[in-house]
């Protein structure tokens, strides 16, 4: 009814000439955010009281940063409408962030009047008082957005900053941590926190908080000058147990009880043998490549043997549970150096090594998650054999032999929860199994290194052995061999841990390839339509729609929907190391896929402006770490000079967005009994199941 109202408003076109908001909103559909904003001021220019079209424009002036002109256009069109409460929100938010706070104060406490509780107008008067440093003041509404909206995590963020310049520091650092409680992937609260720690007094905590910043960023400037003067300290000094709060490795970890590995992952199901082997890189880059390792401490579960591997000469014979040492050489040959459980050297060795005859072998302190949240080490356990290999640039690469279905058991429960229905299970299995296919026989993509596969998310995440449990081992039995195929060959059957609602066809993002399997598929559930507008998609992403990935149980709701929080002056840092563009005058999203992924970011500076369309690029410039997806709404917050001074991104979703959707799967399987041929199918249209030969 609104949009015939809306369309009866505009003057007559003819066949030849397209209706112009119909037209702005194809532009917008398309990813097309410049041609849209310039349709929609058509649009009103013609029609001066359509209150969508002043809607329209007004988020993208505020997207491209013309915060007056957005409130402007928010104010006329709440005064065309004035019941509805969102257009109000809307202006009082936006007039926060262009330094309105008069605006935003007087129109939040209306607001506050007919819903005590609403977000935006709590949010937009606390954000207020903390801008006129009313800091006793600002606490009322944000401790109270905070127990309004408990998986929010701008109630805790902005009440620690209050804390913070109250100077009541043991309130700030619980509320810093309650950011990391509520969401542990919005790292930004780390620096700050570990600021709070100071402050208190509390050195050993700081210290800690300051190196986890590091471990994501290590080029993170204040961070590691903080880190440097509390590492000097005297009282640091006074606990030196603290001082590296990494493991050494002489420290082995404490690995998971292998009687309690063993226990989960008891199961009737039998896997066949005849699967072929694949090579595994263990301790990998985010990009898949080997990270630089002095050596490696590694122990087995049963008698095993060192032999050279392309003699197979014998070099001595291991007892279980003898941890033995590895070296990388210092000398201008690659070499390496085993060390006997005694000590004392086995030899020095210029080839590869393997390790095999056991029934597993423990690695200890095996690097996982590198730039990443969930970053760090810990002793893994691994079936098949062991190749240890001298290289001149990474000191040392160790790669595991195993049988495709025993990777899979581990790669399956590492990649989706165990606990998740059986047919998402089943359908993560076939679809896992397409990617080793995939990626050992045609794109190979570490060919250079000699290995198939890394064990991280570039190809899949592999954990080994601790990762199995029964349900995982069932999956992959109940679907060996099974994988999706297009055209005769296995399909590089992409996935991601949540969409947000609708994933997008792979050759939406600049630089990947255009498989036709990989098409867009709607995940919404329920009445709601996919948003067709800027504004229905500024609410949509700030809302919590009906959705497959967000219904379901299994899926949390903080990976459907999530809010981060950056300073201007961090992503100019981040930026610097690639581009000298000086300070940071605006960041605009230029283009976006038929999802709503920002497919070309633009960061304006005093003496350039580039362009960044890499998927990955985008979300780790937006981040410590990176966030979690480009599914994404800015926010920009300016100063008095109308410079940038921190931006709110409000997300949806986990990962790229092509391929299936994990939380979504689990929806189809919880909701709709889907079982996992339906799944693919779903997902994979264009794909059928085959199975290989072996």
């Amino acid at each position: 009814m609104i949009l015939y109202l809306l369309l009866a408003a505009l003057p007559l076109f003819s066949i030849e000439t397209p209706n112009p908001y119909i037209e702005a909103n194809n532009h917008y559909l398309q990813g097309n955010i410049e041609e849209a904003l310039s349709g929609y001021e058509n649009v009103i220019s013609s029609v001066p009281k359509i209150t969508e079209a002043y809607l329209n424009a007004g988020v993208l002036y505020q997207g491209q940063g013309k915060t007056e002109q957005a409130v402007d256009a928010l104010k006329k069109a709440s005064k065309l409408d004035k019941n509805t409460l969102a257009i109000k929100e809307k202006l009082a938010w936006f007039a926060y962030l262009s330094g309105d706070c008069k605006t935003a104060t007087k129109t939040a406490k209306k607001i506050l009047k007919s819903n005590e509780h609403s977000l935006w107008g709590l949010l937009s008067l606390g954000t207020c008082l903390q801008e006129k440093e009313k800091w006793q003041k600002s606490l009322e509404p944000l401790i109270k957005l905070a127990e309004s909206y408990p998986n929010n995590v701008l109630g805790s963020w902005l009440i620690a900053q209050s804390y913070m310049k109250l100077g009541l520091f043991e309130e700030a650092i619980a509320s810093y941590k309650k950011v990391l409680e509520i969401d542990y992937t919005f790292l930004e609260a780390r620096f700050p926190l570990a600021q709070a720690l100071k402050k208190a007094g509390r050195y050993q905590e700081a210290k800690k908080f300051y190196d986890l910043v590091l471990d994501m960023d290590p080029q993170y400037a204040e961070a590691l000058s903080e880190s440097n003067e509390l590492l000097m300290a005297a009282h640091l000094e006074e606990a030196p147990s603290v001082v590296n709060l990494r493991a050494t490795p002489n420290t082995p970890v404490t690995a998971k009880s292998e009687l309690t590995i063993m226990a989960q992952t008891t199961t009737n199901q039998k896997l066949t043998t005849k699967s072929p082997t694949i090579r595994i890189a263990i301790g990998t880059s985010s990009s898949g490549n080997p990270l630089t390792r002095a050596g490696i401490m590694f122990r087995a579960k049963g008698n095993f043997k060192i032999i050279k591997k392309a003699s197979r000469r014998l070099l001595a014979q291991g007892k279980k549970g003898e941890v033995w040492s590895v070296r990388a050489g210092a000398t201008k040959i690659p070499s390496l150096q085993f060390i006997r459980p005694n000590g004392k050297p086995l030899g020095i060795y210029t080839e590869t090594i393997l390790l095999e005859g056991a029934y597993s072998f423990i690695l200890h302190h095996v690097p996982f998650g590198q730039g990443f949240a969930w970053a760090g080490n810990e002793d893994r356990e691994y079936r098949g054999s062991i190749e240890i290999k001298p290289d001149e640039e990474h000191g040392l690469i160790v790669i595991n032999n195993v049988k495709l279905e025993q990777y899979l058991t581990s790669v399956l429960a590492s990649e989706m929860f165990p606990g998740w229905p059986m047919e998402a299970l089943k359908a993560q299995a076939v679809i896992a199994r397409s990617v080793a296919q995939y990626k050992t026989k045609y794109e190979k993509p570490h060919r250079n290194f000699g290995y198939h596969l890394c064990d991280g998310q570039h190809c899949q995440v592999y954990i080994g052995v601790g990762a199995e449990r029964s349900k995982t081992r069932q999956a992959v039995a109940e679907t060996q061999k099974e994988v999706l195929s297009y055209k005769g060959k296995a399909i590089n059957a992409l996935y991601h841990a949540n969409c947000g609602g609708k994933t997008h066809a792979a050759w939406e993002l600049p630089g990947w390839w255009g498989a036709t399997y990989l098409t867009s598929t709607l995940d919404l559930d329920g009445p709601d339509s996919y948003p067709k507008s800027p504004w229905d998609f500024d609410q949509w992403i700030k809302g919590y729609p009906k959705a497959l990935c967000a219904n379901s149980k299994f899926a949390n709701p903080l990976s459907f929907r999530w809010i981060r929080v950056i300073s201007a002056q961090d992503l100019e840092q981040r930026v610097s190391r690639v581009w000298d563009i000086g300070s940071i005058k605006n960041v605009v999203a230029l283009k976006r896929t038929s999802a709503g992924y920002i497919t070309a970011l633009k960061i304006v500076g005093t003496k350039r402006a580039v362009t960044v369309e890499k998927e990955h690029e985008i979300r780790r410039l937006l981040g410590l770490g990176q966030i979690r997806s480009n599914l994404t709404v800015l926010n920009i917050k300016r100063n008095a000079e109308g410079n940038p001074e921190t931006i709110f991104i409000f997300g949806g979703g986990w990962g790229h967005g092509v391929g299936l959707c994990q939380a979504g799967a689990a929806g189809l399987a919880e909701t709709k009994n889907a079982t996992y041929q339906e799944i693919l199918q779903h997902y994979y249209p264009e794909a059928k199941l085959e199975k290989l030969k072996y």
